[in-house]
């Protein structure tokens, strides 16, 4: 469609967004005004007045009953146990909470960050960093106490030798000691999102220094420790990774359960037959396609919430085809989100025309493409490109099924449009070296389809490692307006400032569609009616410290 009926469309989905956006702050919420120098020390001092962070909240009525074992489906075996590894790595998201704890706890109510390991936050200047630690904090396996020198070398060691988890401590130079449960953080900038993507994420788990140099980096990926409430045990290859109750953790009283089995099951179907038939108690990834007969299943609960994540068409800017910025805006415009949504997640997503979800500081409500597709303006743009026959390009993707399924989708709605692609499916390791090549100069695609976890849920996860320029995500659209933008509000004290720069940065990067997003789809995972205390989050990390069976 086109003209006044376009126009229409237009507002009534930002009318609907805007309606189910007032229907949600209440349950995901805005980082509301803790984005100021210094806040989050008052949270801390609060919450260890009490005794305890307040991390645990058990529903009112329920007595907790303490032992048991539970029992994971895993959809994937990890590639290692070290928390300074992450990046990608399902299998190791979902058990490295039960071997870690981080240095902040990121509330997803409020997307704040609440005191874990450390106490308090609080910047010396706004390039340096002081955090205060936890006193009394024990590793597991008589590793003694966990310290300022432990953080440090956890930090210190990720930069410089490049673990995966480098990427959360993005604009950090390093980290100094300044007493046993204090050390200082030193910025290459202002850097905003520390509290929640580096000390709140999957950067803040802190291993043991002393472990992690008596074992060796090999040995220790597959013997790993931690400060979590649960402690390694075994690791049977192909099979099932074990954890115990760590009986000394600084929680008292806490976790509950007495052991967990990651069972590693990596077909789908298996896992959730398993799950119906008592052979597993919790199952994350649960397929979308049967989400609705698995709520019918009795003794079965399914957790459905809206996922901290995006799919999106990525184009390269240099390209002879998908290069010309009309040929991508038809790409985007061609594309019906909400048949997406239906076809492929069951409804168990979103439609989106960004990365950012809802309940993010920046999200404008506005919509740039029809969540419904607009095939004639889709045309019109690529007559004006110089295509009035029609466009062809290739477009790799990875195995994930739904992502094959989404393409396949996408492939005919562009056909409608005069846009042929050809699908290109690669495994996944085959599409990874091809998304991100050996450096951001050399990426080896047209175009692709992916979809992402957001590391935190801070905008500048969703934005600066794709679109500044030399990031690893980048597709190599040089505009220094865009990294101009992308710094500022990286460095921004203020929560009120940096909505206003993210809004301005989504004018400019959204009509580019380098990026094409299409949903943000829910995170879902079931359990048995006797597994209390088991919360699905907005993101691929499970937390275990609550969970009891009601046996």
């Amino acid at each position: 469609m086109s003209g006044r009926a376009g126009e229409a469309t237009d507002a009534k989905e930002m009318a609907m967004e805007e309606g189910e956006e007032r229907t949600r702050l209440t349950r995901r919420g805005f980082f509301g005004q803790t984005g100021r120098w210094g806040a989050a020390a008052v949270v801390a001092a609060v919450a260890d007045r009490a005794g305890r962070p307040g991390l645990v909240d058990v529903a009112a009525g329920q007595t907790p009953k303490r032992g048991g074992t539970l029992r994971f489906g895993l959809p994937n075996e990890p590639l290692t146990l070290s928390g300074t590894m992450t990046g990608g790595d399902q299998g190791l998201g979902i058990v490295m909470s039960a071997l870690y704890d981080t240095l902040c706890v990121t509330d997803y109510t409020t997307n704040t960050a609440k005191p874990g390991l450390a106490l308090s936050w609080t910047p010396r200047d706004p390039k340096t960093w002081v955090v205060k630690l936890r006193s009394g904090v024990q590793f597991h396996r008589g590793y003694g106490e966990l310290t300022a020198e432990d953080v440090v070398f956890t930090i210190n060691t990720t930069i410089e030798k490049k673990h995966t988890g480098v990427f959360a401590w993005s604009s950090v130079q390093g980290a100094e000691v300044l007493d046993r449960y204090t050390f200082v953080i030193h910025l290459s900038q202002p850097y905003q999102p520390l509290q929640l993507t580096a000390l709140g994420s999957v950067g803040g788990n802190v291993i043991s220094k002393k472990a992690f140099e008596d074992l060796g980096r090999e040995k220790f990926e597959r013997n790993p420790v931690g400060a979590g409430p649960f402690e390694f045990k075994e690791w049977k290859e192909g099979s099932e990774i074990v954890v115990t109750r760590f009986d000394k953790y600084w929680q008292p009283g806490l976790p509950y359960l007495d052991r967990i089995e990651f069972k590693i099951i990596k077909d789908h179907f298996v896992r959730q037959n398993l799950l119906k038939t008592g052979g597993l108690d919790v199952i994350f990834t649960l397929q979308y396609k049967d989400v609705e007969e698995m709520r019918r299943t009795p003794g079965i609960t399914v957790h459905s919430v809206p996922g901290q994540t995006f799919d999106f068409i990525a184009s390269n800017p240099k390209d002879p085809v998908v290069g010309n910025r009309l040929v991508r805006q038809a790409v985007a415009h061609a594309i019906n989100r909400n048949a997406i949504v239906s076809e492929v997640y069951y409804g168990q997503a979103v439609p989106t025309n960004i990365p950012t979800p809802k309940g993010f500081v920046g999200y404008p409500g506005k919509v740039w493409y029809p969540y419904g597709g607009d095939v004639a303006k889709a045309r019109q743009l690529l007559a004006e490109a110089g295509h009035p026959d029609g466009v062809t390009f290739p477009v790799i993707v990875s195995d994930k099924l739904q992502l094959r399924r989404e393409l396949e989708i996408i492939s005919g709605q562009l056909a409608r449009a005069g846009i042929k692609i050809e699908i290109q499916g690669l495994d996944l390791g085959t599409f990874n070296a091809r998304f991100f090549g050996p450096d951001v100069t050399k990426k080896n695609f047209r175009a692709a389809l992916r979809d992402i976890a957001i590391v935190s849920p801070d905008p500048d996860s969703t934005v600066y490692w794709f679109h500044h320029k030399g990031t690893l995500g980048w597709v190599g659209l040089e505009d220094p307006q865009i990294d101009k933008l992308l710094e500022d509000a990286r460095a921004e004290s203020s929560t009120e400032k940096r909505d206003q720069l993210y809004k301005r940065l989504f004018d400019v990067i959204i009509p580019e569609a380098t990026y094409i997003y299409t949903v943000h789809a829910n995170y879902i995972s079931a359990s048995r009616s006797m597994v209390r205390s088991w919360e699905q989050l907005p993101t691929s990390i499970a937390r275990y410290t609550a969970i009891w069976l009601d046996r």
